[in-house]
This record gives structure tokens, sequence and C-alpha cells, in this order.
């Protein structure tokens, strides 16, 4: 009887646990309101390249430009953990929260509504960064790899005729998306872009509390390389005088909703400084939660989040550059 009730309570115990779980949830805004902002004075929230860039192809200042409304904001801290991000483009904050207060939120009256985007989350605390070391020798052994390849490649597609032509990207700001770039620093291949100061932005989105992008995993550096890399005799890239935001999206951990919002965010990110050229190497269909998964209809370049995203990108004059992923393709429709 004892052995009985022993297991009752631990299953009761554990039921409760699991209610009480903290995961990660997007709570969209039904509305925006503004009292410090406003359209007429946007260096008050973009930086000056991308007021430029914007009068530049006459694509006029929005809404969407605003960020989500502070009261709001405010307004939710009592029923959750913490906020991660906002988003502006979605109207949407990235919290951390249990399925109870979620309900709770989706009950408040300027919530429009409440969605499970992962499951469990990451501690400010606690959280050990892991990088490649020694990062130097490895990011080094990336370019002799990829040198004999790309070099036929650069050929192919005439950019040493860029090259000598004048086009190396000088005067272009371009933002790589991607799951860490670690050995950037220590590599003679990207020299450059500390000495030059060709770096204007560094974010991670995964862990937003994280100041260091050059960690985690390799492949971020793998696609750096194949635009920045200056190294004559082993790699020598198609745009590597060019400016950069580097930006941490992909959690290689886990695969869920949340980052198609971490995309979103770092394309905001890039778009208030005034970036003009997106590239990323990242798709989502499948999650580790099935209920997540979008069915063939919906990838139709207008229905997952991160394609509304790319869209609202490209109507803000970015040009979106992403490697074979079906729910990227933006629908041509509004352009």
């Amino acid at each position: 009887m004892l052995a009985r009730l022993g297991l009752f309570f631990l299953f009761l115990t554990l039921g409760i646990l699991h209610g009480n779980a903290q995961d990660r949830y997007a709570v969209f805004f039904t509305y925006k309101p503004q009292t410090n902002f406003s359209l007429s004075n946007p260096e008050k929230f973009l930086a000056q390249k991308s007021i430029l860039r914007r009068n530049r192809d006459k694509i006029p200042f929005d809404s969407l430009d605003f960020p989500v409304a502070s009261k709001y904001i405010l307004g939710i801290l009592p029923h959750i953990q913490e906020v991660l991000y906002t988003s502006k483009w979605m109207n949407a904050a990235v919290v951390v929260t249990d399925s109870e207060k979620s309900k709770v939120l989706q009950a408040l009256p300027y919530v429009k509504k409440v969605e499970l985007v992962a499951k469990g989350f990451y501690s400010r605390t606690g959280n050990r960064l892991d990088s490649l070391p020694p990062s130097s020798k490895w990011a080094n052994r990336v370019m002799e790899n990829q040198s004999n390849t790309y070099d036929f490649q650069n050929q192919l597609i005439g950019i040493p005729d860029m090259h000598k032509a004048g086009f190396t990207g000088k005067g272009v700001l371009v933002a790589i998306f991607d799951a860490g770039f670690p050995g950037m620093k220590e590599s003679p291949a990207f020299a450059h872009l500390f000495a030059n100061k060709q770096i204007q932005g560094e974010l991670d989105v995964v862990r937003p509390w994280n100041k260091d992008v050059y960690s985690k995993n390799q492949h971020g550096t793998n696609v750096a390389s194949l635009i920045l890399a200056n190294q004559p005799g082993v790699l020598v890239s198609g745009a590597y005088n060019a400016q950069v935001i580097l930006a941490l999206t992909e959690d290689e951990a886990t695969e869920y909703k949340i980052e198609e919002f971490n995309w979103i965010r770092a394309a905001e990110f890039a778009d208030s400084m005034g970036v003009d050229i997106i590239n990323s190497s990242l798709g989502y269909v499948d999650f580790d939660d099935p209920g997540m998964n979008y069915t063939t209809s919906q990838l139709d370049g207008k229905s997952t989040y991160v394609t509304q995203g790319a869209a609202i990108a490209g109507k803000k004059g970015i040009l979106v550059v992403n490697s074979g992923s079906r729910n990227l393709i933006v629908d041509p429709s509004p352009f």
C-alpha cells in the first residue's frame, strides 16, 4: 500500500512539474500604439544608412518600423519568466512562461494570440558556450579545404574579372545568419575585417545575453569564408571589402519554430542598420515537435513566419539570398 502511495505521489509530482514546464512562446499583440516615435522622425529608430537606403529606393516608412509598444511588454511581465526579445515586424514578444500562464496571456485584451514556439529554454547562468579549439588552426583548415574548389568556382562566375573592375563589395553591407562563427577572429583570412572595422554588428538571437558570436557551430564561418575571405594564395572571395553583420539565429541543438522568429529578429536588426543583402543557409519545415511541422500546401511563399519576414525584408529594399529552403520562397505577387 505504501509503495502504491509513493508511486501515486511521484506521478502526481511529475505531472505538476510537467504542467508548469517553462517553454518559449510567441505573444502576438493586436495593436501597436506609440507615444515616443513618429514616422516623421525615423532617425529615432533607424540608423542613418537604413534611412538612406529607404530614401534611395523610395520606400516609405511605416508602422512595421515602430517597436512593440512598451506598455504591452510591461503588461505581460507578471505572467512570464522573461522576455527573450521582441519582433516589431510580427508585433510580438518571444517569452519564457508555462502553459497555464500562456492562457492568462491569451485572455489579455491587447493580445491577439499566444503560440508555443519551442519546448524548454536556455538559462542565462550555467550555460557554457562551446567553441572548437584551437579555433585558428581549425579555421585555417576550412580555408585550405575550400581553396581549390572555390578557385575554380570563382573563375567560373568571373569573380577575378569583377575584382579587376573594382567590384569587391566595398560600400555594401551584408548580413550573414547562421549557427556560429568560431575561428574568425584568429584566422588570417578574416584579419582585414577586424583591422578595417568592417564588422558593423554582432547579434546572438538564440541566447540574447551572449555577446560572443564567434562560438558554437562552424557553418557560419564556412559561409563567411566564401563571401569575405581575403588570404591570397589560399582563398580570396567575392566581396572581401564588404561590411558585415554576423547574426547567430540557428540553434543546432534543437529544431523548433522559434528559429523562424530568430531569423526575423535578426532581419529587423540588420534592416535597422541599413543592410543591403541578407545571406542565410537556413530552412524550417520539420521540427522536433511534429505539431509544428508545415504541410506542403503551407509552403506557398506567404504562410510560414519566416517567409512573411523575408517578404517584409524585400519590401524594405533588402535582397534576401537563401540556400535550399522551400519555406523561404517569397510570394512575388506583392512586388
